[in-house]
């Protein structure tokens, strides 16, 4: 759950390459690959191809030495994401399902805060777990992802 955000997903790799399975441990991922996603709040929850507010973009880059997090944060316009590394809290007003209007603080992530939740190939792994064995969040992160300050 992502306070009720869209999400696009996106893999993007080096040409000629392939991501390779492993029977135990994570994912292979070449050099160079990345993986994206960005957040959007739909104005709306009722209408789902509605009009939506871009907030942020995080890039996880493989390197020689692992992977490398950036977090970019879209400007009013719309028009451009800006890198932000120290994270951001952003006002959010919008309407539920309900027809009610919701005010919140959306948490931008810092850098850091991506590292603490995901280990790269091995949440690809969790995506096949059987419902119900909990969340793959930290507790931490998990409460203040619901309930920001």
């Amino acid at each position: 759950f992502s306070d009720y955000t869209r999400k696009r997903r996106f893999v993007q790799l080096p040409e000629g390459s392939a991501i390779r399975y492993r029977a135990t441990g994570p994912f292979a991922f070449p050099v160079g690959a990345r993986l994206v996603k960005t957040f959007a709040m739909p104005a709306d929850l009722r209408e789902p191809a509605g009009e939506e507010r871009l907030l942020e973009t995080r890039i996880l880059t493989r390197t020689e030495e692992g992977w490398s997090a950036s977090v970019y944060a879209w400007d009013a316009a719309q028009a451009d994401a800006e890198l932000e590394p120290v994270g951001d809290i952003v006002p959010l007003s919008w309407t539920h399902d309900d027809g009610s209007q919701r005010d919140q603080r959306y948490v931008i992530p810092t850098v850091n805060d991506c590292a603490a939740c995901h280990s790269v190939g091995g949440a690809l792994r969790r995506l096949r777990r059987p419902r119900g064995e909990g969340s793959s969040l930290p507790p931490a992160v998990s409460q203040r992802r619901r309930h920001p300050p």
